[in-house]
């Protein structure tokens, strides 16, 4: 049998002859109602509630409270200790018997308890409910040790509900505890499951959930809903004002201190205090809450203590105080009880959770693992099985030249295919190229049109560059003939004898041979050629000046 199965069976044998007698018909595994219900009929006389013991009715209290547990819900638990192995995994049975000693299950356990006459006292119950989950501990521990998930979950879920059902079992069972102080040990220490319902007992198990509970607290935003720890805080502050206590919390719920209160008490507290505190966040942990509630009822104890045993309102806030101190205690350790419980709860939850997502990554990685080799493998039979064929195809090649003459046959040279509107280089379809013929075809298209681009890119380059140039030499050749006339005018000036007669100018002597202008003709020049002759006047003043200074400047000016 696989380890997950081992896991499962963490489940004890009643010991008596009907419950084998269902290994002997040789029937299959039973669902778990069908087998909690015949391990019930196997115990005939179940007595009521009414005819048993104080301490038996306490017993029977305990074990309904225990399957209340989230884990153990009988409709449909997560693990399952409440029937016989033998009757829900029979494929196991004989590997679990060599390993357990005394099997034990939960049903078992509480028939034997109704039945009476069989445990002399509650010690002898609580040890048959721990054997339940001890004996899945020493099953699963090889399983876990070997990293199976579901052992390793047993494993941790039946230690936790060891420790639970010791605070539950303390806590239920209080009136019947002893006081033993020598039998005492620490929890820690000795065998697993090994405890005593004694009052030493009861206060470490006090104490181990107040290490871990009161230092503890989640806030959430002010006027937000209540988180899981600040409702249970809520539930603590409603429990002391339950319908059945009211007339005890009146004097607590919101007080009216006298005016001497400040001399006998340094810090008020009540009821309205607290639940205020709570609702603006400002506690920082559960055992702030719990100081606070104490302190409700110790100073009702200090300031009226002088009251006691009188009719006055004193005497009553006294006893009043004295009955809510201890219906406070009875509720502060049902909220440790349930706290630590969910504490550990999800911190298990939260491995397990991590450890299934490990096996199945775990799984994943031996499946894909297992793929790769049997490719390898079939890769390796196939590259066999393909040289073996290569030299028997070679084998019966070197025999066939032997006895057959070979003869020459003329190969006729493929046909070269007509080209298509660009030129690639013609090859032989029975030459083996690394490119398809398609694949060459559109390498070519590609290149051809990149030469395209790249011929029309440098048509426009050349012609941009060209005519810049041309512009410039146009510009260049108007300045010339612009200059040329202004000398030719600048001549004529000088020459002649009236100042008033007119100087005659065609446009053709103005430029000489460059008036053309090379085939273009400006708008200027297309203007003046609409007119055969252009009258210039020129009028020159004299001045009592220097002649060289009546020049060009004062031509240029008349324009």
């Amino acid at each position: 049998s696989n380890s997950s199965s081992k896991s499962k069976s963490s489940k004890g044998i009643g010991g008596n002859k009907q419950l084998h007698s269902h290994l002997d018909s040789g029937n299959g595994p039973l669902p778990l109602p069908v087998a909690i219900s015949k391990v019930k009929d196997s115990f005939s006389n179940r007595r009521s509630t009414k005819s048993m013991e104080p301490w038996e009715f306490a017993c029977q209290r305990f074990y309904r409270e225990l399957l209340r547990h989230s884990w153990l819900g009988t409709t449909n638990p997560k693990y399952t200790f409440h029937a016989p192995v033998c009757m829900i995994f029979p494929e196991i049975t004989s590997i679990y018997e060599q390993r357990i000693e005394k099997p034990m299950d939960l049903t078992t356990a509480e028939g034997k308890l109704l039945q009476g006459g069989i445990y002399e006292s509650p010690q002898n119950f609580i040890d048959d409910i721990a054997l339940v989950f001890t004996n899945a501990i020493s099953f699963n521990q090889t399983g876990r040790d070997d990293g199976e998930h579901t052992s390793a979950s047993y494993f941790d879920a039946s230690k936790h509900l060891l420790r639970y059902m010791r605070w539950l079992s303390l806590d239920i069972l209080s009136p019947f505890l002893d006081d033993d102080p020598e039998s005492f040990e620490s929890p820690g220490q000795g065998p697993i499951g090994s405890w005593k319902l004694t009052v030493q007992y009861k206060d470490a198990a006090r104490k181990e959930m107040e290490s871990a509970v009161f230092p503890i607290m989640e806030k959430s935003d002010e006027g937000d809903r209540y988180n899981w720890l600040e409702t249970e805080c809520e539930k603590l502050l409603k429990t002391l004002r339950h319908q059945s206590d009211l007339r005890y919390m009146t004097f607590f719920i919101k007080t009216a201190f006298p005016p001497d209160y400040s001399y006998y008490i340094s810090k008020k507290m009540d009821w309205e205090i607290c639940n205020d505190k709570l609702a603006t966040r400002s506690y920082d942990s559960i055992g702030q809450v719990v100081d606070d509630l104490r302190l409700i009822f110790s100073n009702a104890l200090k300031y009226n203590e002088r009251g006691k045993g009188t009719e006055s309102v004193s005497g009553k806030a006294y006893e009043s105080a004295v009955y809510m101190s201890r219906r406070l205690e009875v509720a502060v350790q049902k909220m440790l009880t349930s706290v630590s419980d969910k504490l550990e709860r999800d911190k298990l939850d939260q491995i397990a959770g991590d450890r299934e997502i490990e096996s199945v990554e775990r799984q994943e990685e031996v499946r894909a693992r297992e793929k790769r080799d049997r490719e390898l493998y079939e890769w390796q039979k196939k590259r066999q099985e393909a040289r073996a064929k290569e030299s028997e195809e070679v084998e019966t090649r070197v025999e066939v030249r032997e006895t057959v003459k070979l003869v020459p046959v003329q190969r006729k040279l493929p046909q070269k295919k007509q080209m298509v509107d660009f030129e690639f280089p013609f090859h032989d379809e029975n030459d083996n190229h690394e490119e398809s013929h398609l694949e060459f075809i559109r390498q070519q298209k590609i290149l051809l049109e990149k030469q395209k681009k790249d011929k029309i890119s440098m048509q426009k380059t050349s012609m941009s560059t060209g005519l810049s140039l041309f512009a410039k030499m146009l510009e260049r050749e108007r300045l010339i003939c612009y200059t040329t006339a202004k000398q030719n005018i600048f001549q004529s000036s000088q020459n002649v004898e009236k100042p008033k007669d007119n100087v005659e100018l065609q446009s053709g002597k103005m430029c000489g041979s460059r008036a053309p202008f090379c085939g273009i003709p400006s708008p200027t020049t297309l203007d003046i050629s609409h007119r055969k002759e252009i009258e210039i006047k020129l009028c020159i003043k004299r001045r009592k000046v220097k002649p060289k200074r009546k020049s060009a400047r004062t031509i240029l000016e008349s324009f």
